[in-house]
């Protein structure tokens, strides 16, 4: 319920357990932090379910909770909402990517992918995340959040971490930083490393993200980077790799 880690279930029709499974769904609440007082007032939970039961989990959960109006679109967005009560229930679907990596050599290679951005690089005009890390709490827990991605270099397995353990990082744009030429991750050397520091370290401001900011997911969407401005400034490098 922290939001420091996904949970996964199977879900059925209305009142039809054990029978009339739907589909297997994970689930995650947005970290429950004292630093944000509203969010212990509005809590939020992300679901995701494989797409070939959406419309069928879609329509369920207005079976669940009797909404009190018809689906609605939030202007611009086109996404499917439906309220009921105190409850808003809202579509994310096209709007969040899932990667999923498998293998011994995963925490290297998201060590050399996701590098954190810098937060304290000043631009002409003001950038989302300078607005938002001007907050102490969250500045502080940006930091905590690159020394828990610093530790995935001294951590041979994935298997030192915590099941399904949420880290939530503000990075800077991964194909910048990518190779012109296809290389291996470097594989480190066993290191003497205490396993409760993956432990300690995972805490409800570790796993906070700026995605849960439908506002700020938008403004990423579209002051991204085009592939043409991409390929422009990779031209003009001479060390393939560099900006």
């Amino acid at each position: 319920m922290n939001g420091t880690r996904e949970g996964h279930t199977c879900v059925y029709k209305y009142d039809k357990y054990p029978f009339h499974a739907i589909g297997c769904v994970s689930y995650l609440w947005k970290p429950e932090t004292n630093q944000d007082e509203s969010n212990l007032i509005n809590r939020q939970l992300w679901i995701w379910c494989h797409p070939s039961c959406y419309n069928e989990l879609w329509e369920e959960l207005k079976i669940c909770f009797k909404p009190e109006n018809r689906d609605s679109d939030i202007s611009e967005l086109h996404q499917q909402t439906f309220s009921s009560g105190e409850i808003t229930v809202i579509s994310l679907k096209d709007t969040l990517n899932r990667h999923r990596l498998i293998g011994p050599s995963s925490n290297q290679i998201l060590y050399q992918v996701l590098k954190p951005a810098n937060i304290l690089k000043k631009d002409a005009s003001e950038q989302w995340w300078q607005k938002y890390y001007q907050i102490p709490s969250k500045s502080l827990a940006y930091t905590q959040q690159g020394e828990f991605i610093e530790s995935l270099d001294k951590t041979p397995s994935p298997g030192e971490y915590t099941p399904y353990s949420v880290i939530g990082v503000t990075v800077g744009d991964p194909r910048i930083s990518r190779p012109d030429r296809k290389t291996k991750v470097t594989k480190i050397k066993d290191v003497d490393m205490d396993n409760t520091l993956c432990y300690d370290k995972l805490v409800p401001d570790v796993s906070m993200s700026a995605l849960w900011n439908s506002d700020i997911r938008q403004e990423v969407k579209t002051t991204k980077m085009s592939d043409q401005k991409l390929n422009e400034l990779k031209s003009d490098i001479m060390i393939p790799g560099l900006f």
